[in-house]
């Protein structure tokens, strides 16, 4: 597919071939993701084999040109300000970038710190009536360190930049998924172009979306939700808090028992945390915990055994108490007139053989 996608010149082919590629990867090439997720500009820094007419290579990450409202939609204007980078024909030749591979222009970045990356989203060299000197054939690398050995740096892949559509509301392309691949350099190495009628090569906007890991909660048994936080994406490798709280859901009532998963910090707290160094499901265990006296089982007077049944032990205890004059309420005075007589009887009797608490 990648040598079709190549040697095909007919745009909606290659945006076809390309699309097909990505949908594979499991990722919509028509609308870029949350803006939520990306490296803003002032985590990176852009340089370039060149640049000319004040098109600079910081304008691929300033976010100019793009929509204020959703962020997601490019200019085809190129003077109000400048939002676009270009540079003069190939000006990689006469400045290669150290340690990557040969190219007629390149663009590279770099970030504060090492990030997992995930998506690479790239709008094209976008200007009314001139898109041709956007770039087509491109080596994508990675490094961590930077350094001037072609050993330090990794090919991601050979790819083509779907060209733009010189449109105001062009909304780009995935280009490359790195996957969760931790980088602190990338550099982007032209080796053609969509038509350029002077040679100058180009992009309007480059962004980087950090890889998230997905958090999904899940109870056993299911359907109790007083845990926290619900299922939700974060960083790679952030620590997450967890909590599970008692349940209680008449006649049910449900106390934490222990978290399964990996990466746990205390599977036995039901305050503790997880490791989003990848994908995870954690779940947190429930044992049923009813018993007498609690929010679903209050106790009754006639109860003198607290034991969530009215029966022969609440009648001996009563026995015990009869006519007493002095009695608590607990040894028999339910009513609470002074006197254990036949009206706490009667009480007694209503409640007589009834069960409080479910087995």
């Amino acid at each position: 597919i990648r040598d079709n996608l190549i040697a095909n010149t007919n745009p909606a082919a290659q945006r076809l071939l390309r699309n097909l590629l990505l949908y594979a990867a499991g990722f919509v090439p028509s609308q870029p993701p949350p803006v939520s997720s990306y490296l803003t500009p002032g985590q990176i820094t852009a340089t370039a084999s060149g640049a000319q007419w004040d098109m600079n290579p910081i304008h691929t990450i300033d976010l100019s040109g793009l929509d204020g409202a959703t962020s997601t939609m490019h200019s085809n204007q190129w003077d109000t300000p400048r939002n676009n980078w270009n540079a003069p024909p190939n000006a990689g030749l006469s400045n290669p970038h150290p340690g990557t591979v040969a190219c007629t222009n390149w663009i590279a970045f770099t970030f504060d710190q090492a990030y997992p990356l995930g998506m690479l989203w790239i709008w094209n060299f976008n200007i009314e009536g001139n898109i041709g000197p956007g770039i087509k054939e491109v080596t994508i690398q990675y490094s961590l360190t930077g350094g001037t050995n072609p050993g330090e740096w990794t090919t991601l892949e050979n790819t083509i930049i779907p060209q733009a559509t010189g449109t105001a509301d062009y909304l780009g392309s995935a280009v490359a998924d790195f996957a969760g691949t931790r980088a602190k350099y990338v550099c982007l190495s032209a080796h053609s172009d969509w038509g350029s009628p002077y040679g100058d090569q180009g992009l309007s906007e480059v962004r980087f979306y950090k890889k998230m890991a997905q958090l999904t909660l899940q109870t056993q048994p299911e359907g109790i939700n007083t845990i926290s936080p619900f299922s939700d994406s974060y960083d790679f490798g952030s620590v997450v808090p967890i909590a599970a709280l008692r349940y209680v859901n008449c006649p049910a009532v449900m106390a934490f028992d222990h978290w399964e998963g990996e990466g746990i910090a205390d599977p036995y707290s039901a305050s503790t945390s997880v490791v989003m160094d990848q994908d995870k499901t954690v779940r947190a265990v429930f044992q049923d915990d009813h018993q007498c006296g609690d929010e679903c089982h209050p106790p009754v007077k006639a109860d003198l055994s607290k034991d969530c049944s009215v029966d022969i032990e609440d009648l001996h205890l009563f026995a015990y108490a009869w006519l007493d004059d002095s009695p608590e309420p607990d040894n028999g005075d339910l009513n609470e007139d002074g006197h254990v007589d036949m009206e706490d009887f009667s009480m007694i009797a209503q409640s007589w053989l009834d069960l409080l608490l479910e087995p």
